[in-house]
């Protein structure tokens, strides 16, 4: 089959796509219906895609296109989710979901929480969860090709964020990337706090 890897960083799959026979065709660039007729494409696997798929490309590719998320969603859809899990303190996790209209609404192939020490990074963590997501693919990988996974409908409302919500809260950090978790959880308790006082009283 033709698989149309949707990535910043394709060559994580390839060794997975690879060793079932499949041909892949890469790009981070915007894709329509069009585009994967000409390339004869079968099957939509998106890793880290910062554009969301429409219309009657989502219809046509109705589960034969999923999404490797790394989050325990319905928790952190959308952007930065290894960043909000720590400020929000909401479950960390990974999870390959089917593609649909929704911002990583699809319904979920499969996922698992990720357990951290408290003494990683932001990037470090992230790491580990993309390892945890990439493995995670490869397991399901045969079975999801061959159609043997229906998928199961996501429960609960979970949490969203874009890209532009964590940017006030990024140049906060002491070490970017490189900050260690406990003082992103710590910035987003003073926060948490902070909107609970103005729950209570005037703030201007």
């Amino acid at each position: 089959m033709n698989i149309l890897v949707l990535s910043p960083y394709p060559q994580a799959l390839f060794d997975t796509l690879g060793a079932s026979g499949d041909k892949t065709i890469s790009t981070s660039g915007p894709v329509d219906l069009a585009y994967c007729h000409a390339n004869g494409v079968d099957w939509i696997v998106s890793y880290g895609y910062r554009r969301m798929l429409r219309g009657k490309l989502v219809t046509e590719y109705d589960r034969r296109a999923v999404n490797l998320h790394i989050s325990y969603l319905p928790w952190n859809r959308g952007a930065d989710p290894a960043f909000w899990s720590w400020f929000d303190h909401t479950p960390h996790g990974v999870t390959v979901h089917f593609i649909d209209e929704g911002m990583d609404t699809g319904d979920i192939v499969d996922q698992e929480l990720v357990s951290f020490s408290g003494s990683e990074t932001l990037a470090s963590s992230y790491r580990t969860l993309r390892q945890r997501v990439e493995g995670m693919f490869s397991r399901l990988w045969p079975p999801l090709r061959t159609g043997e996974i229906a998928g199961t409908k996501q429960r609960g409302l979970g949490s969203f964020h874009r890209s532009t919500d964590k940017k006030h809260l990024f140049e906060q950090l002491s070490e970017g990337w490189e900050t260690p978790v406990r003082e992103v959880a710590w910035l987003g308790r003073e926060s948490q706090m902070r909107g609970s006082a103005c729950q209570r009283l005037p703030c201007l």
